[in-house]
């Protein structure tokens, strides 16, 4: 998950766009960068597993959180 939300932020920087951060009441992404992370995300079927059995679509919040924390102050 945290190598997906990578690859977005390098295309996100590689196109001129900004790398931001936020989300309403803790789930959904407010920003585009968010969106694109949680969406790629689903497109890779990245999954936890969680006891018993049960597999999860992985969040994309902490993924999109440490991408953000290492491109915020990266410029073209």
């Amino acid at each position: 998950a945290d190598q997906v939300a990578e690859l977005v932020a390098l295309i996100f920087i590689s196109t001129n766009r900004q790398v931001t951060f936020g989300h309403a009441e803790g789930k959904k992404p407010t920003t585009d960068f968010g969106r694109a992370v949680q969406h790629a995300l689903e497109i890779c079927n990245n999954k936890r597993r969680e006891a018993p059995r049960r597999d999860y679509i992985t969040n994309w919040r902490q993924p999109a959180y440490k991408a953000f924390q290492r491109h915020r102050f990266d410029t073209k």
